[in-house]
């Protein structure tokens, strides 16, 4: 997972800096740059099982307190299933 934020993040940081410069190749390099941020990935492949939570509260402050705790209790929950 962390690998395929890490090439989005390179590929976006290449085009932000490309675009700050002014551009210097124009819409081709954009559009190489944006082709290949969608191209296909093995994530789903290298990664089968997925977890969606959805955490809700009654004051948005209550539902961020409970996010940060779910959130740390999962990444301690995954962490030990992975041995690391």
């Amino acid at each position: 997972l962390h690998e395929e934020f890490c090439r989005g993040h390179d590929i976006v940081d290449r085009l932000w800096k490309e675009h700050v410069k002014g551009g210097g190749g124009g819409d081709d390099v954009a559009g190489e740059a944006f082709a290949e941020l969608f191209e296909p990935s093995d994530f789903f492949i290298a990664y089968p099982y997925y977890l969606s939570l959805c955490i809700v509260g009654p004051t948005q402050a209550d539902a961020q307190a409970w996010a940060g705790f779910v959130e740390s209790r999962l990444r301690r929950l995954v962490s030990d299933m992975l041995g690391k």
